[in-house]
């Protein structure tokens, strides 16, 4: 009988869907019996399918040790669960540890306020307490990793992010944005990507360069009066407000020729691997540097002053030498992200370390 494995999400979020689908695939690959414990939206929604089996808590409560509760994104039921598993079942629990706890001055410094700075801490805290009720915890940098090595956790491997490769070599595409695509948050550097438009199409009478700000989340006011600006408007394309299915983001991302990372904090970046997958350059910062970018290979680093003539300079540079780097960039996936690429760590995490 093949063992199984059941993965676990209960909170819907589009860019969590990627991830739940590579795993299944990976982990059906490596002889397990896939079922999942997932928000309804990952199933029901147009564009969502996990294609997996559903399964009850109680009937994850029977399960053995040769068995997977697989973890993958934080939650308070997640957090009861858990609990509950570790007291009266023999499952095992993996729990992949996106964001490691920090202290509330990291969000204070990143642009949070106080209010939302208390917020996170709390997820966070929730977050650390499933990390200690799992059996085994997968980093998925090494930012991760080197956040917890004051922890004493044990059993924990750095295994990257995983996603399946959802389209072909995307490189000689058609292209013409400067594109923020994600979450609209004070450490992503939001505010400074605005900034960046605004000076950008005051200073040239006929700007060459375009923008999409593509988001789940709503523009502010004020960020819609910035952009209601008409030396703005006109060259600024907005998608905010709804979520997006993967071929949406997909299709946002190969009409991009450099794609916004300059973040202000960052353990790992979803952004960062999709960009990979749809062959775009990215810019980031030096605050959110990983093993997962080299500077002129797949994007170009810039300084957290934002500087507009360096900001500049990076989309020049790319846009410049886009083929190559757009090639180094399918590559850069293939290598770090494709869930082919880590299943021999999973295998020897999951099957050497419980035999």
């Amino acid at each position: 009988m093949k063992p199984k494995i059941i993965l676990v999400s209960h909170n819907f979020n589009p860019g969590h869907y990627s991830h739940l689908v590579a795993s299944r695939k990976l982990f059906s690959e490596l002889g397990y019996e896939i079922f999942r414990r997932t928000h309804p939206d990952f199933n029901n929604r147009k564009g969502f399918n996990i294609d997996a089996k559903k399964i009850t808590f109680l009937e994850s409560i029977s399960l053995t040790k040769k068995d997977i509760y697989f973890i993958w994104f934080p939650s308070i039921q997640v957090f009861f669960e858990a609990l509950f598993l570790r007291l009266f079942s023999n499952i095992n629990i993996v729990y992949v540890y996106h964001e490691p706890y920090k202290s509330i001055s990291n969000f204070l410094n990143s642009g949070y306020s106080f209010t939302k700075s208390l917020i996170i801490q709390f997820k966070l805290f929730i977050s650390l307490m499933i990390a200690k009720l799992s059996h085994k915890i997968v980093m998925p940098s090494d930012n991760a990793l080197n956040a917890v090595k004051s922890k004493n956790f044990i059993n924990l491997m750095k295994i990257n992010l995983i996603y399946d490769k959802r389209v072909s070599s995307n490189i000689k595409c058609d292209r013409s944005y400067f594109s923020y695509i994600g979450a609209i948050a004070e450490d992503h550097g939001f505010e400074e990507f605005i900034k960046f438009i605004k000076k950008y199409c005051e200073k040239y009478a006929n700007p060459k360069i375009k923008f999409l700000i593509a988001s789940k989340d709503k523009l502010t006011q004020k960020h819609k009066m910035i952009l209601k600006n008409p030396i703005l408007k006109n060259h600024v394309d907005i998608k905010c407000g709804n979520s997006f299915t993967d071929e949406e983001i997909d299709n946002f991302f190969s009409q991009t020729v450099v794609a916004w990372n300059a973040y202000r904090r960052s353990m790992q970046s979803g952004i960062l691997a999709t960009s990979y997958m749809n062959s775009t350059p990215v810019i980031i910062t030096n605050k959110n540097r990983s093993e997962f970018f080299q500077n002129k290979f797949n994007g170009i680093e810039i300084s957290s002053s934002y500087d507009f003539n360096e900001i500049l300079h990076a989309f020049n540079y790319i846009k410049e030498n886009f083929e190559q780097l757009s090639h180094n960039c399918e590559s850069s996936f293939n290598n770090f992200y494709f869930y082919k690429s880590a299943k021999e760590d999973y295998r020897k995490f999951f099957i050497e370390k419980s035999s």
